[in-house]
């Protein structure tokens, strides 16, 4: 007699509760991840002529596409384990014109599907970290927020690099 109940039971929790559980990327249709490297070209010196803050610099760029013109709210960025401050921006214009591929040099392109919006999130390494791998090659990116008051949680495994913009 006890079986007879317990199919149907936990049927109906995988079916109707587990789904429920499960954290969603609430109002994310797409994410992007870009870099760019900047060569500066006057490197600021000290009082002893030393370089301050040589070498390159690298501008990381998240993009995603949000069903809906809510805006979303980013708490927390995650850069192959360092934290990041984030800015969150609407794109405009579309399609938004991301720049060059670095590798083939093609333009890029983000058009947004019907209904949906567009933001620009520029990350910004928070003073004080230190990398965890710096070798990794790999890229680990996460980010959690909210929208229209549901949590989401994004992880980006791919970052495009951007070629370098020639200014003269």
């Amino acid at each position: 007699m006890k079986m007879k109940f317990l199919f149907p039971a936990l049927a109906a929790f995988f079916i109707f509760l587990l789904p429920a559980c499960a954290q969603k990327n609430y109002g994310i249709t797409k994410s992007y991840a870009y870099k760019k490297t900047f060569t500066p070209g006057n490197i600021m010196v000290d009082d002893q002529n030393n370089p301050v803050n040589a070498g390159l610099q690298v501008q990381h760029i998240v993009y995603l596409e949000v069903s809906g013109a809510v805006t979303p709210v980013v708490d927390e960025v995650i850069y192959n384990g360092d934290s990041y401050d984030s800015g969150v921006y609407p794109v405009v214009t579309l399609p938004e014109v991301v720049g060059k591929e670095k590798s083939t040099e093609k333009q890029i392109l983000l058009p947004v599907g019907k209904g949906n919006t567009l933001w620009k999130i520029e990350l910004t390494k928070k003073a004080g970290n230190n990398k965890l791998n710096p070798e990794s090659k790999a890229v680990s990116i996460l980010i959690k927020g909210k929208i229209d008051n549901k949590p989401f949680s994004v992880s980006i495994t791919k970052e495009t690099e951007l070629a370098q913009d020639i200014t003269y």
